[in-house]
């Protein structure tokens, strides 16, 4: 599934938890739909927040941000859940101008 978006930004994080003490880490990313998927209950364009991999993190590190961009997502049958998969074609967007 593809769907044209414009990246916000992204964070990475890097923290104990609390009530596990496990380490947690990963990056967040917020993204804006350029298209309204949802007209009837959505008024306007909502950003979305992902988890990337530090690897996927990589892939759209070394680009400028906010930047326009193919964001690729998988659906899992079985469970009906969708899952981010990679950015394509990012360009970076000046949004000064």
């Amino acid at each position: 599934m593809k769907n044209d978006v414009l990246i916000l930004g992204a964070r990475p994080y890097d923290f104990t938890d609390e009530k596990t003490q496990r380490q947690v880490s990963g990056v967040t990313v917020w993204v804006l739909p350029l298209v309204n998927e949802d007209p009837e209950n959505v008024v306007g364009l909502l950003p979305v927040k992902y988890s990337l991999t530090s690897a996927q993190y990589a892939l759209i590190a070394r680009n400028p941000l906010p930047a326009k961009a193919e964001m690729f997502m998988t659906v899992n049958i079985a469970t009906k859940k969708v899952a981010f998969d990679r950015f394509e074609n990012v360009e970076a967007v000046d949004v000064a101008a």
